[in-house]
């Protein structure tokens, strides 16, 4: 009989790495909760790049109510 795997792929390295390859510049490094330094993706960053529209403007969000 085969033993099965019992783990989940790990999709955050898997969609990091997608998103590093795309996008090279948004690539940033910080340091984690234990004091190492690890590679992140800036979300600022990330933002301009795939945005055809860049405000300087504090952006934000009319929210209406119909009763």
């Amino acid at each position: 009989m085969d033993k099965l795997k019992m783990h989940t792929p790990n999709k955050a390295d898997e969609n990091f790495r997608k998103l590093a390859a795309m996008f090279p510049n948004a690539v940033t490094e910080t340091i984690n909760e234990n004091g190492e330094v690890v590679r992140a993706i800036d979300k600022d960053v990330l933002m301009q790049e795939i945005s055809c529209f860049i405000s300087e403007a504090p952006s934000f969000f009319v929210h209406r109510r119909y009763a």
